[in-house]
């Protein structure tokens, strides 16, 4: 608070127009009061466009508490990144693709290409938003400054950053490209941030990746994550292949790709004939493929040279600081659990070094990062080093702050009456929550699915307990019903255990991460797969946990302590009591091509429409009573 001119003052962090916009609301303390992906409201899976009604529900929510009182509050606003530097990139394009006339046209139809165009369409949207704010919060002088522009790599360094809560750290950034930067490593403590290393545009891991993404039919910055899910179905065959050929240099220090088998311009395929002269199939046109070895081969080989080149990006972050404990990791290729699996193992496990994933690695976490850029800004000056109410300073491991920090909602005994009338679903009456959970723990151990919604939307893409779909993990046949029952996408994808800290070991071994961000090993009858044997597929009917263990012998854990959230640990605690593993299935409570669900009809609309068959819903409990024989609407390719 300025408490000369009584001002309160909030910093708004947005990233948008290129893919999964977001914003993330933050105070003078730090406190991160609300962040959230547009996605999720408009249902517009990595909605690009700038995050309106995201904006709105985190400002209505933060005026609610000064609904009562005479107050002058003012909004900062940052921009995730520098439009003008992005725009002499796409210009610099012409340099390594295509013509200078397609890239001119190119380049000037991005519409947003200087900070002044985006000012003026940034302040054109909030007056709008503030009008509408003082009808409603008529005794609340709210006003929104002028927009400032953070750098693309610094926001995601900043994001990673404070959310791990730390004074001092190591940012490590990965994705395809921001402004003309792909990779940096930075670090930062309360009052300075430094970029010590940088890997520019054109030569990108992300943008390496998001190639084979496309050539295997994928959509690039949305199927990245299926090629990270194929690539345990086969071997690296193609792995020398193809170090042979896309590198002019393949160490990570000083990466140079061979362009003349890539085109990044932006108005065409990712790759050139060059790449697929060299590959034993010519690209895939669509998904629904999986009819050779091959295809597996390839997604293995170029995960396995991603793997690679990320660990020595880290063994390179510690060299140039070998006293520093806090290593943080953002952008998009730190979604990519099964590298973080290998930079935990050959970076940290056996060290005193903290590996810290932002679970909003995107663009769309980037929007926090430029929030504390504006407070950074504003203040110019040492930030306090402290915990707060929303971040906890780790004092050991598996102590993580939290990710619900999206919107919430109350559901009315109005709302319940309404959706139980058409008799598809009925309530059950129950004495509580504790009643409410020993329920749906009986229920998922005789194998019925439960759609569970409570409290506050995760931030980031992962569902972690609050809008998740929730079964038993023992039957090899669960894996299937859930994928073309219910998420109605293709059976080889894989599915992510949760666990509790107590009982991670009997199960796993591995890093304890509770937001579904590092791979773990899967405990089988015959022991812990060795190192060496990782990328070879393996027997799953040795492992006693199937549905949540991949191919290769990995598993995506999320370890959720009681503090995490209380309801799926005592959730879990309860399948424990009842001779089950403490462990459950748990995957994102959508459907194919629709982002993750977020008010509350949003979840009634998605249970109905699939084959779940019980729905916890923020504490009340509902049985489905009439299975549709097909979805009542279609589902868009994701």
């Amino acid at each position: 608070m300025d408490m000369g001119t009584n001002k309160i003052r909030f910093f708004i962090g947005i990233s948008c127009f290129y893919h999964d916009s977001g914003v993330s609301i933050i105070d003078e303390d730090q406190n991160v009061l609300f962040a959230q992906g547009e996605e999720r409201v408009t249902r517009l899976k990595h909605d690009k466009n700038f995050p309106d009604l995201s904006i709105r529900e985190g400002l209505k929510y933060i005026l609610s508490k000064f609904r009562d009182s005479r107050s002058q509050i003012v909004f900062h606003v940052i921009y995730y990144e520098n439009p003008n530097q992005k725009f002499r990139r796409i210009l610099k394009s012409t340099k390594y693709f295509g013509s200078v006339d397609k890239a001119l046209k190119l380049a000037f139809s991005y519409e947003l290409r200087s900070k002044r165009k985006v000012k003026k369409l940034f302040d054109s949207h909030f007056q709008v938003i503030a009008d509408e704010l003082r009808d409603e919060y008529r005794f609340i002088d709210v006003s929104f400054k002028q927009t400032i522009f953070s750098r693309h790599h610094l926001s995601h360094a900043l994001s990673s950053h404070h959310f791990a809560s730390v004074s001092e750290s190591v940012s490590i950034v990965i994705d395809g490209v921001g402004e003309n930067i792909s990779a940096s490593i930075w670090k930062i403590d309360d009052n300075n941030h430094h970029l010590q290393w940088q890997l520019s545009y054109p030569h990108s891991i992300g943008l390496l990746y998001a190639t084979f993404t496309s050539y295997l039919g994928f959509k690039v910055n949305s199927g990245e994550y299926k090629l990270m899910g194929l690539a345990p179905y086969g071997r690296p065959q193609f792995k020398d292949l193809l170090r042979k050929h896309i590198f002019k240099d393949d160490r990570a220090e000083s990466l140079k790709l061979n362009l003349s088998m890539f085109n990044f311009s932006g108005f065409s395929k990712l790759y050139t004939k060059k790449l697929s002269n060299i590959l034993p199939f010519r690209p895939i046109k669509n998904e629904d493929f999986f009819c050779d070895q091959n295809i597996a081969d390839l997604a293995s080989s170029i995960q396995s040279i991603t793997e690679d080149i990320v660990v020595d990006l880290f063994d390179l972050a510690i060299k140039l600081n070998p006293n520093s404990v806090h290593f943080c990791y953002s952008g998009g290729v730190a979604l990519n659990c099964k590298a973080n699996e290998k930079i935990w193992n050959k970076c940290f496990k056996s060290s005193n070094r903290f590996f810290n994933v932002m679970p909003a690695a995107g663009d769309c976490g980037a929007s926090l990062g430029a929030a504390f850029y504006g407070l950074r800004a504003h203040q110019n000056q040492r930030l306090l080093a402290k915990k707060t109410g929303s971040l906890t300073s780790p004092l050991s491991k598996d102590l993580s702050p939290t990710p619900f920090l999206g919107s919430s909602f109350k559901v009315s005994r109005e709302f319940i009456d309404q959706i139980s009338k058409s008799g598809e679903i009925e309530l059950i009456e129950t004495s509580g929550l504790d009643d409410a959970l020993s329920i749906v723990a009986s229920e998922i151990i005789k194998g019925k699915v439960v759609g569970f919604y409570q409290g506050k939307a995760e931030f980031g893409p992962r569902a972690l307990g609050n809008r998740s779909i929730l079964a038993s993990p023992l039957g090899a046949s669960t894996q299937r019903r859930v994928n073309l029952k219910i998420k109605y996408r293709e059976d080889f994808r894989p599915f992510a255990p949760v666990t509790t800290p107590e009982d991670f070991h009997t199960y796993f071994d591995g890093a304890m991460n509770p937001y579904m961000l590092i791979t773990a090993r899967a405990k089988s009858s015959i022991g812990i797969l060795p190192e060496e044997c990782y990328e070879t597929p393996v027997d799953i009917s040795s492992y006693p946990l199937p549905a949540v263990t991949h191919l290769d012998g990995s598993a995506r854990v999320q370890v959720v302590s009681q503090g995490f959230n209380p309801s799926l640990y005592k959730l879990l605690r309860k399948l424990g009591q009842y001779g089950h593993p403490p462990v459950l299935l748990n995957t994102s409570f959508n459907v194919r091509g629709e982002p993750v669900v977020h008010t509350p009809s949003d979840a009634v609309d998605c249970f109905l429409d699939t084959q779940m068959d019980y729905l916890f819903l923020d504490g009340s409990l509902f049985r489905k009573n009439l299975y549709r024989e097909k979805p009542q609407r279609s589902f868009r390719p994701d």
